[in-house]
């Protein structure tokens, strides 16, 4: 004969936290988010454009790669045409698809800037697999 009987809450809670660990587990690993770094970007008096990054950089530039730049709260795509290593910032010739940008940027002005490095799991994110 049994004292104490497991109720059927117990039970209810119980599938519920397995089903919920699951359901955590995999999106985990199947959620995509964008992969970004943070840049500077400096235009010279030709407005030829310089990057200012971190020391790996260079090893994630690529042809054809997105930078998205926040100009008076507008975004402006730019796309990587061209790269070349200078001694202390990487020179880029680079395609925009919007004339007016043109316009906007001033000769030897510095300005914040994203570049996006494609898409990563949120798995590979939180423990940088």
């Amino acid at each position: 004969m049994r004292l104490t009987k497991i109720s059927n809450w117990f039970w209810f809670w119980l599938v519920f936290i397995i089903i919920f660990t699951f359901v955590v587990i995999f999106v985990i690993f199947t959620y995509k988010i964008e992969k970004t770094e943070k840049i500077i970007v400096y235009f010279d008096e030709n407005k030829k454009m310089h990057i200012f990054g971190n020391d790996r950089l260079i090893y994630n530039l690529k042809k054809d790669q997105k930078i998205m730049l926040n100009l008076n709260e507008i975004n402006h795509e730019l796309f990587i045409k061209s790269i070349k290593m200078n001694k202390d910032s990487i020179a880029v010739n680079y395609f925009v698809s919007d004339n007016n940008f043109f316009k906007i940027i001033k000769p030897n002005s510095k300005l914040g800037a994203n570049l996006f490095l494609g898409e990563t799991t949120l798995f590979n994110r939180l423990f940088n697999y």
